[in-house]
């Protein structure tokens, strides 16, 4: 009897001492066109976008759990939650096996503007996850819906920018892309009058930069760009469009990219950006008539008031409110995510 009572008690004793040496696992299903090696965590494989992902694995190693990146979630042990991340597309496969868990351990991050994702928000896709954390303020409930802030690179200013006198004038850096261009809130096609309109001007104060761009077809082009930052520093202004207007919430790297450099960006974008970044950090383009005005306003800017505008930007780069972007506050949802019910 004495035996027995011993055998139990040792499989006890052995099963607790597995279940609590078993790994913590989180499951993270990265972006299409990311890597689901240890590129997506290895900083040799580094790049900004990575950035978050590899302090976010530094920080759930210190709480106990394992992060694996995979695009394949099917029959997956020990595991804490399943995270996926999208820019562009969910397949059914994926969906399908995402049945195999409960629907509190689905966590979905969408981050692009609902002109590329606009489908993603729709009820025929959310419902297969327990929570949905979106960069659209009008999604957002606090029961299912959580708000996203999308993080951030970097949120300091760089210190070696270069004086008012020794910039260029300005700039526009995006890839030539035409996606949904008869959307009506769409900006690709407000970002090509811009071009022309500088082109037209034929003043060689306008720069512009990225993949997929024609010399012949536009004068202005001078390529594509190594470090954003170190380009743009150099320019008093960039012309800084969303994909999109008239959404709430939704604030890509785009502005932050122009702030850190000291460049002071021309915004168009989510109707509510004042929300989040003062009205004195930027310029904002629904406040001109035509690119005629605006040309006018920025000619006649002086160093004094261009050096306000870097004034106000290094003052809302050091406040608070500007945390929400950090990728510090990016690991703390995806932890309060992972971890609360």
């Amino acid at each position: 009897m004495k035996k027995i009572l011993y055998g139990l008690i040792y499989c006890m004793l052995h099963t607790t001492l597995t279940l609590a040496n078993a790994e913590k696992i989180i499951y993270i299903v990265p972006a299409i066109d990311t890597p689901t090696n240890g590129g997506l965590f290895a900083p040799k494989e580094f790049n900004d976008s990575r950035r978050r992902f590899i302090a976010l694995k530094e920080v759930a190693q210190r709480k106990g759990y394992t992060l694996q990146a995979t695009k394949d979630i099917s029959d997956k042990k020990n595991v804490v939650a399943v995270v996926v991340f999208t820019t562009m597309h969910i397949n059914q496969k994926l969906l399908q096996n995402l049945q195999q868990y409960p629907k509190r351990k689905r966590i979905l991050f969408l981050s692009e503007s609902p002109l590329l994702q606009g489908w993603a928000h729709d009820s025929s896709i959310t419902k297969h996850w327990g929570k949905v954390f979106t960069v659209l303020d009008n999604f957002v409930d606090n029961k299912k819906f959580f708000k996203y802030y999308y993080p951030q690179s970097s949120l300091q200013m760089i210190g070696d920018i270069p004086p008012f006198e020794q910039k260029k004038f300005c700039t526009l850096i995006a890839g030539n892309k035409d996606f949904c261009s008869k959307n009506k809130d769409g900006l690709y096609v407000q970002r090509r009058k811009t071009i022309k309109f500088f082109e037209d001007l034929h003043t060689n104060e306008f720069d512009l930069y990225g993949i997929g761009w024609n010399k012949k077809k536009n004068p202005s082009y001078q390529g594509a760009i190594k470090n954003k930052t170190e380009t743009l520093k150099h320019y008093k202004f960039c012309i800084c469009y969303e994909n999109i207007k008239n959404t709430y919430g939704y604030i890509s790297e785009k502005i932050f990219d122009c702030l850190i450099a000291g460049c002071i960006p021309i915004y168009w974008g989510a109707a509510n950006v004042t929300s989040y970044i003062p009205k004195n950090c930027f310029i904002d383009r629904r406040a001109f008539n035509s690119l005629s005005d605006l040309y006018r306003f920025l000619k006649k800017m002086n160093e004094d008031t261009y050096n306000q505008y870097l004034v106000n930007i290094r003052k809302f780069l050091n406040s608070e409110k500007v945390n929400k972007f950090s990728i510090n506050h990016f690991t703390k949802t995806f932890l309060n995510a992972v971890e609360k019910p």
